[in-house]
C-alpha cells in the first residue's frame, strides 16, 4: 500500500486555498461623468493588485462591473452591488452613492473575496447630523467678560 506523504499535500492545500481566480474584467461607466470615471478609475487600480486584468473593449470579459446611478431605488448616498452571474451592477442613489459602493467594492477585492463569491449588499445614505457640544448657552447667551488693561486684580469683597 502507498502512502501519501501528508506535507507536501497540506502545503499545496495551504498555497491555493487563498488564491482568488484572475479574471478579465471590463467596468461599464459613463466615462463622461467625473464621478463615474473616478469610480472606476478606483476599481481599475485595486483589481490588477489581484491580478485581474482590465479590459479597455467590452468583449471578451469573464466579468462585467456596471456602475450606475438609480435614484428611484435608492436614497441620497446609498447604494447597492448587485451580483448576478458574469456581471456585478454597482447601483448608487445618486452620484456619491455610486462611489461609495464602488469603493466598497475595492474594499471588498482587496480583502480577498473572488469576484465571483462578491455577496449583495445595500447600504442607506449617510445621514449628517451635527452633535451640540457641551459648552452651548442654556437660556441666555452670556457675552465674555471684558479684558482688564490695568495690571491690578480686582477682588471680591
Amino acid at each position: 500500500m502507498m502512502k501519501t506523504p501528508i506535507l507536501p499535500v497540506m502545503l499545496l492545500a495551504l498555497t491555493t486555498a487563498g488564491t482568488v481566480r484572475a479574471e478579465k474584467v471590463y467596468i461599464l461607466h459613463e466615462s463622461t461623468v467625473p464621478s463615474a470615471a473616478y469610480a472606476a478609475r478606483r476599481l481599475g487600480e485595486a483589481l490588477p493588485v489581484r491580478g485581474h486584468e482590465i479590459l479597455s473593449e467590452r468583449s471578451g470579459y469573464d466579468r462585467l462591473i456596471s456602475l450606475a446611478v438609480h435614484p428611484g431605488r435608492l436614497g441620497r448616498e446609498a447604494f447597492a452591488i448587485i451580483p448576478e452571474g458574469r456581471l456585478i451592477t454597482v447601483y448608487g442613489g445618486d452620484l456619491r452613492g455610486m462611489i461609495y459602493g464602488a469603493l466598497a467594492l475595492v474594499e471588498t477585492v482587496r480583502q480577498g473575496t473572488a469576484l465571483g463569491d462578491v455577496a449583495p449588499d445595500e447600504q442607506r445614505g449617510h445621514t449628517w447630523s451635527f452633535a451640540v457640544s457641551n459648552t452651548t448657552c442654556r437660556g441666555k447667551p452670556t457675552a465674555p467678560a471684558p479684558r482688564s488693561t490695568s495690571t491690578t486684580r480686582r477682588h471680591a469683597t
